[in-house]
């Protein structure tokens, strides 16, 4: 009986070594989480930055076109 309850005893430190790493686990997911949605912010701020730069200077080649091809018109 006493190599019953051993066994029992031990089963219950196991379980709770268990739970203990789920709950760690967990917090870690929600820390990478929260790191990975800041690092997304991020990316997409640079995104749209860089959408406007390239909004810019699309329409500036533009009109260097259209100025050199005046040129070469005349």
């Amino acid at each position: 009986m006493a190599d019953l309850a051993a066994a029992a005893a031990r089963l219950t430190r196991a379980v709770d070594r268990l739970e203990t790493a789920m709950v760690d686990q967990r917090g870690r997911g929600a820390e990478t989480r929260g790191r990975m949605a800041g690092e997304l912010a991020s990316a997409q701020a640079e995104f749209a930055q860089l959408t406007q730069r390239t909004e810019g200077l699309g329409d500036r080649l533009d009109g260097a076109i259209d100025l050199i091809k005046t040129a070469l018109e005349a």
